[in-house]
């Protein structure tokens, strides 16, 4: 692909979208991102902090036909991120990551049907009838996987940096400035061996990396049509990746010990007060609870797949988070 050339993005003003944004035009491309309020886009990247036309913003959203096809028109490529990790009153799942999807498929196949297509899903996605979150992100992939466009799907498992939502979670918990403010909790689950409970593994990846492999995509053919998932090479468990973010902050050790929550007595907890309409009360519902008990982890084959298609190997967490974690604010 003409690095030269016009990728559009939705989600632009989120996490790893900011992040993608800044590499595509350090690597020569335009983009042109969706927004729903511009001023946040602008605030995000303001006037003058790249050259030229590097960066333009499209008002609207998923919903609105019209914004969609000046997002795409004359794009060599699109790069689709949109998604949420809870329902809201004004959007469910079904609506972000399906119908979102369908629309955004639509309108890249309406421009171009062969357009290069990079969609975000989400590691363990599949037609999981518990987990509403992972069926959505199912359903985009299959509507995708039957268009025209040149596609290629990427799951990621947690997603680690400066900036994101996740880390700054896990900080708060630790200096203890967000609930439960005395301990630092995780799912539990009962040990497939062995007798007692234990914390699902994890292998966060950090999002300067994700971009990376999201941007060279573009241009890899090898990738069209394949199915990716991407995580960092080390395995740890929740209770001690927040350990090793307690050791690991500056201006001292924090105290607040780790401590499991029986993963099948949250979700009970979250089934009762959604089905009466309280299910914002909790800061979960049942669906995170479910795969926060579940391994988040991608096997060593599928580390090699993803460094020989791209040349990227990710770090690992504790590698990765020593080396910024002096840049977190107090």
């Amino acid at each position: 692909m003409d690095q030269t050339q016009t990728i559009c993005i939705t989600g632009g003003t989120g996490f790893v979208g900011r992040s993608i944004i800044r590499d595509l035009i350090m690597a020569g491309y335009r983009v042109r991102a969706l927004c729903r309020d511009q001023s946040k886009g602008e605030q995000i990247f303001p006037e003058g902090q790249f050259e030229d036309d590097a960066l333009t913003w499209v008002s609207g959203t998923l919903q609105d036909t019209d914004a969609l096809n000046r997002l795409v028109k004359g794009c060599a490529g699109c790069i689709h991120l949109v998604g949420i990790i809870r329902e809201t009153k004004h959007q469910t799942f079904d609506q972000a990551h399906h119908l979102g999807t369908r629309a955004m498929v639509d309108a890249c196949t309406r421009e171009d049907p062969e357009m290069r297509y990079i969609q975000m899903s989400a590691l363990g996605v599949k037609n999981d009838t518990q987990v509403e979150y992972r069926r959505t992100k199912y359903l985009a992939e299959q509507y995708l996987k039957k268009s025209s466009l040149r596609w290629t799907i990427f799951r990621p498992g947690l997603i680690h940096g400066t900036d994101g939502e996740f880390t700054h979670m896990l900080v708060d918990w630790v200096r203890g400035k967000a609930p439960p403010f005395v301990f630092l909790p995780y799912f539990s689950r009962w040990k497939k061996n062995g007798f007692g409970m234990e914390a699902a593994m994890v292998a966060p990846i950090h999002v300067e990396e994700l971009d990376q492999i999201f941007v060279k995509a573009l241009s890899t053919d090898e990738a069209i049509g394949g199915t990716y998932e991407l995580a960092g090479p080390e395995h740890i468990r929740f209770d001690e990746l927040l350990k090793a973010v307690r050791e690991t902050l500056p201006k001292g050790r924090f105290n607040r010990p780790a401590i499991g929550i029986p993963w099948r007595i949250a979700s009970l907890q979250a089934s009762i007060f959604g089905a009466v309409g309280l299910g914002g009360v909790l800061p979960f519902d049942r669906g995170m609870v479910v795969m926060g008990a579940q391994d988040a982890v991608t096997s060593s084959e599928e580390q090699s797949r993803v460094q020989e298609a791209f040349g990227i190997s990710p770090t690992g967490f504790s590698d990765a988070f020593s080396s910024y974690a002096h840049l977190l604010s107090v």
